[in-house]
């Protein structure tokens, strides 16, 4: 991300004696801040949850269900589990109901909130440059045209829910930071110029 920015500014200055260290501790700096803001930046755009039972629920022949993230399918009227065909079946209506939800936007939070836990910055002071984005999470469930769930939920895919497949469309997180990060890293440069340090 950072690395087309930095070039110019550090070629001005290696052929200096002295001035190496200076410029690499100078650019891990730009770098490190670069990375706080930007991790900062995706994790403050994905989407509060919606809560409660009626957001979870949807009607099939004439019965309701409560169909959650994870876990089992319960009766609306019983708050009992239901059947596996029922089960199935309340999954299939409710991920059809929602399919094209929030396409495009940021996804929303899940009850553990693993995305937004998982979302850091790593530098790599070799290229100069900072890699924002979200690790794998510990567990990942059985997915179909993604690695990750992060990778799912930014790019689409499909997920085997309850032996079903289920399929998403993108949900941007990561290329929707790029250019309000590149921006703040160039203020930061010229915030804390190379000559300064």
């Amino acid at each position: 991300m950072a690395n087309a920015g930095l070039q110019a500014r550090f070629k001005m200055y290696v052929d200096r004696p002295g001035v190496m260290s200076r410029v690499n501790r100078w650019s891990l700096g730009i770098l490190s801040r670069t990375g706080a803001y930007g991790r900062g930046v995706m994790k403050n755009q994905i989407r509060l949850p919606k809560i409660g039972k009626k957001s979870r629920s949807i009607s099939v022949g004439g019965k309701t269900y409560i169909v959650p993230l994870r876990g089992v399918v319960l009766d609306a009227a019983t708050s009992k589990p239901v059947r596996k065909a029922e089960a199935n079946a309340a999954r299939i209506a409710f991920y059809a109901k929602h399919r094209g939800e929030g396409v495009g936007q940021p996804p929303r939070r899940g009850p553990t909130d693993k995305l937004r836990k998982n979302i850091d910055f790593g530098v790599d002071p070799q290229t100069s440059s900072v890699v924002i984005g979200a690790w794998p999470f510990p567990k990942q469930p059985a997915l179909v045209g993604a690695v990750t769930v992060p990778e799912l939920l930014n790019k689409g895919g499909g997920e085997i829910v309850g032996g079903v497949l289920v399929k998403y469309e993108p949900r941007p997180f990561v290329e929707t930071v790029f250019e309000i990060t590149h921006r703040k890293m160039g203020q930061f440069i010229e915030q804390r110029p190379v000559q300064s340090v």
